[in-house]
């Protein structure tokens, strides 16, 4: 096969879509098809050299893999080091750990599992992961570790058909399953679920050279192709196995096309400033995600200019890294011979690797870090054993069998054996559990406590975001034994409400659904305000407390307050990140009518707000004294729940006085 320059249009097409998507271009609302274009592109490529090397007599797995060096690992190796720089300079201790795992697994190829299983909930989102677009270079090369060992043990075409085709049918089964069964990550990074994207590619280069269509067929094949992966990309939809077929079928309609240079669409694909982006889009989409991140980490969010900054500071690394890097070590004769290459990539991988384990080892190198970094950094951090209570390594599906055992942790005064309170609720509940904790210990009171991530403490709901297999509705029936076990008489609810009512910042629904509904596209902040009514409902003779939330900040406030102390600029310019009171309100106007509606309807509820301890008039803070008052944008950390003390306060004499009551009782 001939070079075809309407593939580097296409390439060209798949990293626009990709790094346009990243940049929160609205228009492009799915653009992350554009790796399954990738995908797609490599696997017929790389199936039509494979076929000739192997019918001129000529292939060799020698040669195969170090054409993937090559090709793969120096600009790739560039991309690693440079990231591993900024992050030196950029990233706090808990932050550079994390990014020296992922520096690892990218080293190794393993990248995608590494992010499938990178699942502690208070784990860097997805968009401040500098390394998390290394998971398609980890499962294209998975793929072809093994993929030239099948096609030389399969020596005739209709074998090669048969067995590549059966195993792409079992891929997309599995895909299909997966996406039902565990949620979106599970089929977005797994190897075997993203075995069929290259071996579509496969199967239409063993199609490509048995069949060819004429001149009008592949005019109507272009078309249809280019239809296709358009209608993937742009139109609005959540990652699943049936988007993936059509962009991938888009993409083999589109190759299985002759070339024809009287096709429009040919030479719209074909043309200099398409082929040239084309030509470049390996480094596009090396560069591409670790700018923006490490932009976001400098500056917070991104304005329009600053976008468009990025986009143009990819493109010149790129271009440079294409020009001294890629070209160079892919065709230079400086770097000619099979041992040198290999010798270059096994020293830069062992010294990335080595880098990386320091960073692990040390626990992110905190001696890097200034004194006034560090005491920012280290007034949020976490109790380990409240933390282990909260996200165990089972899971929910654990907490929810320690519930039935009755064996939940405790906190307060752990030496009594009555159970005066249950701190009950999500990641939010362990935001508060230290100083609800110190709350009952100084009143002598005992608590349990029973939070799990992601888990609405409202009855029969589930978080469709975490997928079927989650036990949020199991967990809410446990808990509710354990009430009815122990005699409860004070319930204290702490949820981030906003989140499964109205979603998160500039989304328009949450994230809640009835648990006998999984599929029914409901108004959440009607099922919040239902869900709600029959919680309080169900413990008519226990004392209700709900806790509002905390103003939701535009920004992690831990690494925005670490990153001004890093760059030695004053407090005061931190101001214009924090939430006001009126943004704040606005967002919470259904879910504050919702509380004020059940505090009229039912007496045992009582409804606690934080906002008078965090916000002076209409401004609020997220800084007391130097120190952050949040974790990251919505979870207050010791510092900031230590101010709502005297918020729960009123609600700690309260018990004790109903628990010195019950314990003077006959």
């Amino acid at each position: 096969m001939r070079y075809r320059s309407d593939i580097d249009g296409l390439r060209a097409l798949a990293v626009s879509s990709v790094v346009f998507f990243h940049a929160d271009f609205p228009w492009i609302a799915s653009g992350y098809f554009g790796v399954d274009v990738f995908f797609v592109i490599s696997g017929f490529l790389i199936t039509s050299l494979i076929i000739e090397e192997t019918e001129a007599g000529t292939f060799s797995l020698a040669s195969f893999y170090e054409r993937r060096v090559r090709r793969i690992i120096p600009a790739a190796a560039a991309v690693l080091m440079v990231s591993s720089l900024c992050a030196w300079f950029l990233m706090l201790p808990d932050e550079f750990t994390a990014f020296s795992k992922s520096l690892a697994a990218a080293v190794f190829f393993s990248s995608n599992w590494f992010f499938l299983n990178d699942v502690s909930y208070f784990a860097a989102s997805a968009a401040m992961k500098p390394l998390l677009h290394t998971w398609t270079l980890s499962i294209e090369e998975q793929f072809y570790l093994v993929y030239p060992l099948t096609m030389l043990l399969l020596t005739s075409a209709t074998r090669r058909f048969i067995v590549l085709g059966a195993i792409c049918l079992a891929s997309i089964a599995y895909a299909r399953w997966l996406n039902k069964a565990g949620g979106l990550d599970a089929p977005f990074y797994n190897s075997f679920a993203r075995a069929f994207e290259p071996l579509i590619g496969c199967l239409t280069a063993l199609l490509y050279r048995r069949y060819e269509v004429d001149r009008i067929e592949s005019i109507v094949l272009r078309i249809i192709g280019i239809l296709l992966i358009g209608f993937a990309i742009f139109d609005r939809y959540n990652i699943d196995y049936k988007r993936m077929l059509i962009a991938c079928s888009g993409t083999a309609a589109f190759l299985f096309a002759r070339p024809n240079k009287r096709d429009p669409v040919f030479q719209i694909m074909a043309s200099p400033p398409l082929r040239a982006v084309g030509v470049l889009s390996y480094s596009i989409y090396l560069w591409h995600w670790p700018v923006f991140v490490f932009a976001k980490i400098l500056v917070g969010p991104l304005s329009r200019t600053q976008i468009l900054e990025c986009i143009l500071l990819t493109l010149m690394l790129a271009t440079v890294t294409f020009y001294t890097i890629e070209k160079p070590f892919r065709f230079g004769r400086p770097f000619r011979g099979r041992g040198k290459i290999f010798a270059l990539a096994g020293i830069s991988t062992t010294a990335i690797a080595l880098f990386a384990g320091v960073g692990i080892y040390t626990n992110g190198l905190p001696g890097r870090l200034s004194r006034e970094v560090l005491t920012i950094t280290n007034a949020s951090g976490w109790d380990s054993k409240l933390y282990r209570c909260f996200d165990p390594p089972g899971g929910t599906a654990e907490i929810v069998a320690t519930a039935e055992k009755d064996s939940l942790c405790t906190i307060g005064d752990t030496t009594g054996a009555r159970i005066d309170f249950i701190l009950w609720g999500d990641s939010h509940a362990l935001a508060m559990s230290e100083a609800v904790s110190e709350l009952a210990t100084e009143q002598g009171l005992k608590g349990i406590v029973a939070m799990s991530p992601g888990c609405p403490s409202l009855a029969n709901t589930h978080n469709p975001d975490q997928g079927k297999m989650q036990k949020c509705a199991d967990l809410y029936r446990a808990v509710s034994n354990l009430v009815k076990l122990h005699d409860v008489r004070h319930i204290l609810f702490v949820d981030r409400w906003s989140l499964y009512a109205i979603g998160e910042l500039g989304q328009t629904t949450g994230f809640l659904r009835f648990a006998d509904d999984w599929d029914s596209e409901l108004d959440t902040e009607a099922i919040f305000s239902k869900a709600l009514d029959s919680t309080i409902a169900e413990f008519p003779d226990r004392q209700l407390v709900f806790l509002k939330e905390p103003p939701l900040q535009r920004v992690h406030v831990t690494q925005r307050m670490a990153i001004n102390a890093l760059m030695h600029l004053p407090m005061s310019a931190l101001e214009n990140y924090w939430t006001t009171r009126k943004e704040h309100l606005d967002r919470h106007t259904s879910i504050n009518r919702t509380f004020e509606a059940a505090r009229s309807k039912f007496k045992n509820v009582t409804i606690l707000d934080p906002l008078p301890f965090l916000c002076d008039g209409d401004h609020c803070t997220a800084v007391k004294d130097g120190l952050p008052l949040y974790w990251d944008d919505d979870h207050l950390n010791n510092v900031g729940a230590r101010l709502l003390k005297p918020l729960f306060l009123p609600i700690f004499d309260q018990m004790k006085t109903a628990s010195d009551s019950r314990a003077a009782a006959p």
